[in-house]
């Protein structure tokens, strides 16, 4: 219950009228305003019942001036204010701002599943275009959508060729030194000079003979995603080069420190060699040595 100050004998309750004004037959939205409005209707009678202590101050030997008469005009004019438009539309703008919000982050949480539907990136945005018209999404949303499509395209998901997976991440016996060594990739043996093409969209940022690694390839595919292919035949590709998953950057070889032909494909995180496993979500395409 709010209870104005008594300023010389005058009371004012407001919580009838509050109720009235919220009762209890309220959207989701409107029950979140519930508070805000009676926090209104109490504001306004404060400030109505000050202006009325004020003229009671100055006309304290005014018998024309009666408590009660007083009292009404206060809780009238209040109840007249918040009938007005100014105090409905600010209503109804919040609720219609809450709807948008929820269609737009809806339209946002939907682009994993449309996806699925899309393998290039451009053709997915075009369809995004469309949907946005379509549900009036705004073009901070729709940028916000872009951005997470470029995200998505530039994390690895693929395996850079189908074929038979010799050795996985971590460690084994290694070929050369017949000691037990850590292997930070993925062999993935295939037959000569077939093509090995890059898992994410990205830019290439070395293509060179590298030691050990021999004809060898890295993609940088931002947020500190890189990944690598070793023992290549050929390039297909030169620093600088935009690739997408399923851009042919190189072929299959056995270049540099290798017992077979293969490719050897490595995923960094942050500077960390990870399980390129974990960034293969089809392996229908792939079978492992036993």
């Amino acid at each position: 219950m709010f209870r104005s100050k008594k300023p010389y004998g005058i009371s004012v309750e407001t919580s009838k009228t509050a109720s009235e004004y919220c009762n209890t037959n309220l959207t989701t939205t409107e029950k979140i305003l519930k508070h805000i409005t009676i926090a209104a209707i109490a504001g306004i009678i404060s400030f109505s019942t000050l202006s009325a202590s004020t003229a009671l101050a100055d006309n304290r030997n005014t018998k024309d001036l009666h408590s009660s008469k007083v009292t009404n005009e206060v809780v009238n004019e209040s109840i007249q204010i918040l009938s007005t438009d100014s105090f409905k539309d600010p209503i109804s703008e919040m609720m219609e701002e809450e709807k948008r919000a929820a269609e737009e982050k809806a339209f946002l949480d939907s682009i994993e599943i449309i996806a699925k539907d899309y393998s290039d990136t451009e053709e997915l945005k075009e369809a995004l275009i469309k949907m946005s018209k379509e549900f009036d999404i705004s073009n901070i949303t729709l940028t916000a959508a872009f951005e997470k499509v470029d995200e998505m395209a530039s994390i690895p998901d693929s395996a850079p060729v189908a074929g038979l997976i010799t050795s996985k991440f971590g460690y084994r016996t290694d070929p050369f030194s017949g000691r037990q060594a850590f292997h930070c990739g993925l062999d993935i043996q295939n037959e000569f000079d077939s093509d090995v093409c890059a898992t994410a969209y990205g830019t290439v940022i070395f293509a060179d003979y590298y030691g050990g690694y021999g004809n060898y390839v890295q993609v940088d595919h931002g947020n500190g995603i890189v990944t690598c292919y070793g023992h290549l035949n050929t390039f297909k590709c030169k620093v600088g080069d935009i690739v997408s998953v399923g851009t042919p950057i190189g072929t299959m070889g056995q270049t540099g420190q290798a017992t077979g032909v293969h490719v050897h494909y490595e995923v960094c995180v942050d500077g960390e060699k990870v399980d390129p496993l974990e960034y293969i979500s089809d392996l229908s395409e792939m079978t492992f040595l036993e």
